[in-house]
């Protein structure tokens, strides 16, 4: 899942990536965190693949949750 995850990321593929998404997703964009339905995620990262195409240079980073 990990590898599909980074291809939609490095593709700016939103329908791809929210099909990954559980029902409700815990999503921070910029300074805006909040828990999404996985259709509003799926809007938000559209909007944000829009607005910041990825380069053939850029690579997808993971972040970690706090415990």
């Amino acid at each position: 899942m990990k590898d599909q995850v980074v291809e939609a990321i490095k593709t700016g593929n939103s329908h791809d990536l929210a099909a990954l998404f559980i029902a409700n997703i815990d999503l921070t964009v910029k300074e805006t965190a909040d828990v999404y339905s996985k259709a509003q995620a799926e809007q938000i990262m559209r909007k944000f693949f829009n607005d910041h195409p990825c380069g053939p240079g850029d690579r997808a980073q993971r972040g970690e949750q706090e415990q």
